[in-house]
């Protein structure tokens, strides 16, 4: 596959997510709806395109292409510019990673991937085998932990 051969036995050989996620967190303050589509996206140019998501281009171009066709007026060029040397967003995805960090030490989750969601202001795990079982699938775990009695039980491996 591309990810193996590119990434995996690549000249680069890099595990940075620090682009990415700041790359996340500068979506997130455009407009939060895309991140998760914004994600995708370079989650795809990772693990099938076999493309260096430890690199800042990479990153912000993958990243501005998805906000143009949102919408969003954003430059590839600029973009990667601030990955690399925007203090503000830095200091906000240190921010975003912490808090997270926090959540996934107060249930005991570790590793990835892991699915927190927050149902009436309480955040749940969602068991990871059903980040497996396709979209239709974790669509139904993920509507079942609204249910009522879902709020009395627990929930995955890490509830």
């Amino acid at each position: 596959t591309a990810y193996h051969d590119q990434v995996l036995q690549g000249a680069a050989k890099r595990f940075d997510s620090g682009p990415l996620n700041r790359a996340l967190t500068a979506v997130h303050a455009i407009d939060a709806a895309l991140e998760p589509a914004v994600l995708a996206r370079l989650q795809t140019a990772r693990y099938v395109q076999g493309l260096d998501t430890a690199s800042a281009a990479v990153v912000a171009q993958v990243t501005a292409q998805a906000l143009q066709e949102a919408g969003h007026a954003l430059d590839a060029d600029a973009l990667a510019q601030r990955l690399q040397t925007d203090a503000a967003l830095a200091q906000a995805t240190q921010a975003r990673t912490q808090a997270t960090q926090v959540l996934m030490r107060e249930r005991g989750v570790r590793g990835v991937p892991q699915l927190l969601v927050s149902v009436d202001g309480a955040v749940r795990s969602v068991d990871s085998a059903a980040l497996y079982q396709g979209a239709a699938h974790l669509i139904d775990t993920i509507t079942g932990l609204t249910s009522p009695e879902s709020l009395t039980k627990p929930t995955g491996a890490f509830a």
